[in-house]
């Protein structure tokens, strides 16, 4: 009966088996919130790259300030891509496209966020479609001292 009643080595063993369990969880955490800031910053460069193209009606205007977003954000690099319609006459919106591959830490991770339990990269992709306002078309109609783009009210 005295080998029952012995506990020294149960704190050790209790350890190692939630130990791995804990570290997976807490990298899972860590992972997670990388995927949301990359997420944010994504969506954060396709609203930038649209903007700027219909602002300016320029794609490759558009195209940099997008770039320029996921440099900001800590996201430039080879897998980061942004693609922006060229606006001209008859066109009534501008698509802009964020593509960004992100690696996942945590095996297995990927397929709860969509993709499959063995893929070690995850694909953003962030979409933005802004109208193509008449004014943009007619900049002659633009009256300058009543404030620019949006005309007297």
């Amino acid at each position: 009966m005295k080998v029952l009643s012995n506990q020294k080595g149960s704190t050790v063993l209790e350890f190692t088996l939630v130990f791995p369990v804990f570290m997976a969880l807490i990298i899972g955490l860590i992972n997670l919130a990388v995927l949301f800031n990359n997420d944010l910053v994504a969506g954060l460069a396709a609203r930038d790259a649209g903007r700027v193209t219909v602002g300016t009606g320029s794609a490759s205007a558009g195209r940099a300030a997008g770039l320029k977003t996921l440099e900001i954000g800590g996201l430039a690099g080879g897998s980061a891509t942004v693609r922006v319609d060229q606006p001209g006459p008859g066109v009534e919106s501008v698509k802009a496209e964020t593509v960004y591959r992100v690696p996942v830490l945590a095996p297995g991770f990927a397929a709860l966020l969509g993709g499959k339990p063995w893929d070690d990269h995850l694909e953003i992709k962030k979409t933005i479609i802004y109208g193509v306002g008449k004014r943009l078309q007619e900049p002659e109609n633009i009256e300058p001292h009543c404030g620019g783009w949006y005309g007297c009210r």
